[in-house]
């Protein structure tokens, strides 16, 4: 049984803000806490399975400052001259506009390539997010002229790099490019990392009749933020040369909503070619995305919400309404679901996305490139910090939503027993962890494992100081190098994330994680749901998911 902790430390402020919109990797901003109030347990290895010490002799440096150098980097693109920042090791680039401002009658259009400039652009600094909500009381942050990204590549390289680009979380409703720092990456691995913005919410996953119909030869909407994704490989196709990196050796990566992206995107014709391998973390990319009549429906409900319920005329009347009111509108979802009607997210519309990403997985339709992929052991923790307590009614009515059934419900009961799991709200954290992340990343494993190479694991490393186990997005911070705020990371810690983000920067530039902590990471086989833990050692083990996922996955139908 996990220990009980007591406070809110600046990793749990973050994911509890956004669902790893603001993650804890260098960049974001947030609270400081007190320390937690004692160490968590230690939890044995199963059996069979095969650990390796973690050797923290020599952390790695994971400083996320960054410093002008005398003489600013500098890089040609397609559009113009850009101008940086000179970091320790790395030429940072912040804030590169990679489409027009999608504002005006570019509201709810496929993004377009930006105006060419002769002057350099000064990219020193991060370009305000993409417009979202920022409380409960109709507040929102960030603007409606938001698609640029930002670069961080090694000084000097010794051939084209292999290149990251990572989609950060937040739901589909929040988060920022600014969020994750990769400057620790480029320095230490010699990879460079993109972090694009994208589309966020209404203004980026609206779903109308209008839309789906207002582009002859474009079928379909709901889609506008995955597109903005898409134009932003297309930017990096073209361009990152000029900063070092190599075209032809693409990671494509997230996590969230960041990683369920990179699930659209294996499925989308629209992003062939764009990447050679894919990093889904914490990503729910078994679950069915909306489909475009329900979705469209639900855009239809949100016009009329906003006054815009007449045709003809919705649309132009939604084009008249101030983005902040849009960002502040419309469905948020339910706490603890992700993927029904009332979430904005993207949307299967024949066009971008011709069917559900499981089902273009089972057939063998994407390309067949590598994938690792992997979840936390404790996903619905954070989600539960939100509703405070749960009785033994309420995780009986929360399983009786979620199964259909009282009686179901209390099947799904019996699998997590009071005397392994703890109270109720311990419980439903677990139900949360299996049902929305665990299971449904199991099932793509499986139906990719099929076709091409995947590499699974799970994050387990329970931090004393935190209040909560190994939640949502915890793995980020490590994966980049930069701890949270306020939070530097201990020996046992650096260790950790120096074999993390080795693992990550070996699998973007060959496709194999390789040994990791001095254990070779196998490949995924559906049989042995072989995979790596990632805890305070590295442990090899199996049976991914085996305990619970046989029923939720026949529950789901997968």
């Amino acid at each position: 049984m996990r220990s009980a902790k007591h406070r809110l430390g600046p990793l749990v402020v973050c994911a509890l803000l956004a669902l790893a919109g603001c993650s804890g990797a260098a960049g974001g901003s947030s609270e400081q806490a007190d320390s937690a109030l004692g160490p968590a347990e230690e939890e044995e290895p199963p059996a069979g399975s095969t650990t390796a010490p973690l050797d923290d002799s020599d952390p790695a440096v994971m400083s996320p400052s960054v410093a002008i150098g005398a003489v600013p980097p500098s890089a040609d693109t397609t559009s113009g001259p850009v101008s940086g920042l000179g970091v320790e090791g790395v030429a940072a680039f912040l804030g590169i506009p990679f489409a027009s401002p999608p504002v005006g009658d570019l509201r709810w259009k496929s993004p377009e390539k930006p105006a060419p400039w002769r002057e350099p652009v000064s990219a020193v600094s991060a370009a305000p997010p993409c417009l979202q909500a920022a409380g409960l009381d109709g507040e929102t942050m960030g603007s409606e002229d938001c698609l640029y990204l930002n670069v961080y590549a090694p000084a000097e390289t010794d051939g084209p790099a292999p290149v990251m680009v990572w989609l950060h979380g937040g739901r589909f409703t929040a988060g920022s490019a600014a969020t994750e720092n990769g400057a620790t990456i480029a320095r230490e691995t010699g990879t460079v990392v993109v972090v694009p913005a994208y589309r966020l919410g209404a203004l980026g996953f609206l779903a109308l009749p209008e839309l789906s119909a207002e582009v002859p030869g474009h079928p379909g909407s709901g889609n506008f933020g995955l597109e903005d994704q898409v134009l932003a490989l297309e930017w990096v196709r073209d361009n990152i040369a000029a900063f070092g990196g190599d075209p032809g050796n693409v990671t494509l990566a997230g996590v969230s909503a960041g990683g369920w992206s990179v699930c659209a995107h294996l499925a989308s014709p629209h992003s062939r070619g764009l990447f050679q391998r894919a990093v889904m973390q914490s990503a729910p990319c078994g679950l069915p995305l909306r489909e475009l009549v329900p979705a469209e429906a639900s855009g239809v409900g949100f016009a009329a919400d906003l006054g815009c319920g007449e045709e003809p005329g919705r649309l132009s009347c939604l084009r008249s309404v101030p983005a902040h009111e849009l960002a502040a509108a419309g469905p948020a979802g339910n706490t603890l679901t992700f993927g029904e009607d009332g979430d904005w997210g993207p949307t299967v519309d024949g066009w971008i996305l011709p069917e559900q990403p499981l089902d273009a997985f089972r057939a063998g339709e994407p390309d067949a490139m590598p994938v690792l992929m992997g979840s936390t052991s404790d996903e619905g923790d954070v989600l539960l910090a939100l509703v405070g307590e749960v009785s033994d009614a309420e995780l009986l009515t929360y399983l009786t939503r979620y199964t259909g059934s009282a009686d179901v419900a209390s099947e799904a009961a019996a699998l997590y027993p009071p005397e392994q799991y703890g109270d109720a709200a311990h419980r439903l954290s677990s139900v949360i962890t299996d049902w929305l992340f665990t299971c449904p990343t199991r099932s793509a494993a499986t139906a990719l494992a099929e076709h091409q190479p995947v590499y699974l694991y799970e994050f387990s490393y329970d931090d004393p100081d935190m209040p909560l186990g190994a939640l949502h997005s915890s793995d980020v911070s490590f994966v980049f190098g930069t701890p949270p705020e306020g939070l530097p990371f201990d020996a046992t810690e650096s260790a950790l994330s120096r074999a993390m983000l080795e693992a990550w920067a070996a699998f973007s530039a060959s496709g194999d994680p390789g040994s990791v902590g001095g254990l070779d990471w196998p490949t995924y086989d559906p049989t042995t749901g072989a995979h790596v833990v990632f805890g305070s050692d590295v442990t090899t083990s199996s049976g991914y998911g085996e305990q619970a996922c046989d029923f939720w996955d026949r529950l789901a139908r997968r």
